[in-house]
């Protein structure tokens, strides 16, 4: 991942110093670690518009086994269910566990940036 503002600057970067980029290429990130199940279940995606139900009588708040407040759609039980059944205890998973990641070093380091906007930061 990585901001338009850094792919703005990197390219600002390579047209303003040609001879650096000349049959290079590199992988442009922000230089982070992002686990899809940390993502997921952070964000979520909103569910489905609730179908039209007839009045129920009032009850309980909370549920028992349910803390889902349905804002953010399923992904994020759906993590807990993978980290317990994968005995992940918590998230971002290591980069052990992971397996491989993408590496963008080289980039920075040749044209003497760093990401800007790193760690999915808004504005």
């Amino acid at each position: 991942m990585i901001h338009g503002h850094d792919v703005s600057r990197s390219i600002l970067a390579v047209h303003s110093t040609p001879s650096k980029a000349s049959g290079q290429r590199w992988l442009l990130t922000d230089g982070r670690i992002y686990d899809w199940w940390d993502l997921a279940s952070a964000w979520g995606s909103a569910p489905p518009p609730p179908a039209p139900v007839p009045p129920q009588p009032p009850r309980a708040l909370e549920q028992p086994g349910h803390d889902d407040d349905g804002t953010r759609g399923p992904q994020p039980r759906w993590i807990r269910e993978l980290m317990f059944e994968t005995g992940v205890r918590a998230l971002p998973r290591n980069i052990d566990v992971l397996g491989r990641a993408l590496d963008s070093r080289e980039f920075w380091e040749v044209f003497g940036l760093s990401p800007e906007r790193a760690r999915l930061e808004g504005v």
